[in-house]
């Protein structure tokens, strides 16, 4: 199942006034919990962290108090997934979008104006958590960087999206773009990889399905929304099942949470 499509179906449901959806293998720093329980969060902002990515030797670690646990993660070398400028040609709003499907925090109410994720045709879930932030920001939301403290871990394994993920290229495909970059046309190749759709993408595992390259997926709708083209949600009505009726867990219950438990497993009232 798409991955986005997965995580909407909580987004749909979920009665907090802002969400952050969480990776079952991520670990938010006591600094994120921290800036959390101010309760001083925008509304019209979307707030971001890095993600350290740490090599875990032992899986005893996890059985070690929270407290210990945490001061440990943080002593590690990690591999830092921070800002990064993008392509000048790409012609798109400054965001941090490294690693942002490990923590995106944003008020329900622009979760709901963008029906959660966008749409994708195919499983490969390429690009969806970028595609998000660029969206929102198009409807008007500001970007918050939080400090350097505040992190998500990330323990190293072999399913990491990047470690998956594998370019297509063809012969003249190469040649072609080896040429426009070595004379400096970094424009002409960037509309080359877009007009032709080059080098397309496939995700280990799902040889059946070839998607689109990051070209076409992520940067064409990205920088056309920072040009002010408006945001279109490319969600249904019905995005998030919301006319499926779920069994759900309740894990813990919020002191201002009065929704009875009848009620649990329906989606949040459409905005």
């Amino acid at each position: 199942m798409h991955a986005g499509e997965a995580m909407n179906v909580s987004i749909r449901r979920a009665r907090g006034e802002f969400l952050v959806l969480k990776a079952s293998d991520t670990v938010f720093s006591p600094e994120v919990i921290g800036m959390i329980a101010r309760r001083d969060l925008d509304e019209n902002t979307m707030y971001r962290v890095d993600r350290h990515d740490v090599t875990i030797q032992e899986d005893s670690i996890w059985d070690l108090p929270d407290d210990i646990l945490l001061d440990k993660l943080a002593a590690m070398p990690a591999t830092v997934h921070g800002w990064v400028q993008q392509p000048l040609q790409w012609k798109l709003r400054d965001l941090h979008t490294n690693a942002c499907g490990d923590f995106t925090l944003m008020a329900a109410s622009y979760w709901h104006r963008l029906r959660g994720y966008p749409y994708d045709p195919t499983v490969l879930a390429l690009d969806f958590d970028s595609l998000v932030l660029h969206a929102a920001a198009a409807l008007g939301a500001a970007e918050c960087r939080w400090p350097s403290s505040c992190r998500v871990y990330k323990p190293r394994h072999g399913n990491l999206n990047n470690a998956r993920i594998s370019q297509k290229w063809s012969a003249w495909q190469k040649a072609i773009d080896r040429y426009l970059l070595s004379k400096g046309r970094l424009a002409a190749s960037h509309w080359l990889r877009t007009t032709l759709n080059y080098p397309r993408r496939e995700v280990r595992g799902i040889r059946s399905i070839v998607g689109n390259s990051i070209e076409r997926n992520f940067v064409l709708p990205a920088s056309r929304w920072s040009r002010g083209e408006a945001y279109v949600p490319t969600q249904g009505p019905n995005w998030g099942l919301a006319d499926k009726r779920l069994e759900s867990r309740i894990i813990s219950r919020a002191t201002w949470d009065t929704t009875s438990d009848g009620d649990d497993g329906q989606p949040a009232p459409a905005l």
